[in-house]
């Protein structure tokens, strides 16, 4: 689980400060720490699955909001690069923006799954909960998130 104040807070215009860059640097940072917590839970509980402890693992995030829009419209920009002259910009900015953007090209795919509220982790696909912070005064926000041991 990870909390993000505001995942879906770029800009609809992808080209305009370095939104697209920032959205996807977030995206695949949020894939990148629940990789990196489930390696870490999974070492410490190595022992305790050889004596046959189970969980459920599941992967969520809570964040203001979740626009899944802006990410499909995020990995069809990735993925149609090449067509950019489409949007009507002058040679040298195309060829800028192909440069600066080609090396992310391969994240569309990541960035296309988390739209779809699922991501993949450790080889395995997981379904992505998304919960809507609620804002509880000016400055706080919260959700409540049932947990169920046994």
């Amino acid at each position: 689980m990870d909390i993000k104040r505001n995942i879906s807070a770029f800009s609809d215009d992808l080209l305009k400060d370095n939104a697209a860059i920032t959205a996807i640097k977030e995206i695949v940072g949020f894939i990148e720490q629940i990789h990196h917590s489930i390696l870490h839970k999974d070492s410490l509980l190595v022992y305790r699955k050889n004596e046959g402890y189970t969980e459920t693992e599941e992967v969520g995030i809570a964040t203001r909001r979740f626009e899944g829009q802006k990410f499909y419209g995020l990995a069809d920009f990735l993925e149609n690069l090449g067509e950019l002259p489409k949007l009507k910009i002058n040679p040298q900015s195309w060829f800028e923006v192909q440069n600066q953007y080609k090396a992310y090209v391969p994240e569309a795919a990541k960035i296309r799954e988390f739209a779809g509220h699922k991501v993949t982790v450790c080889g395995r696909q997981y379904p992505l909960h998304v919960y809507l912070l609620e804002q509880v005064n000016e400055s706080e926000y919260a959700v409540s998130i049932e947990l169920e041991l046994s």
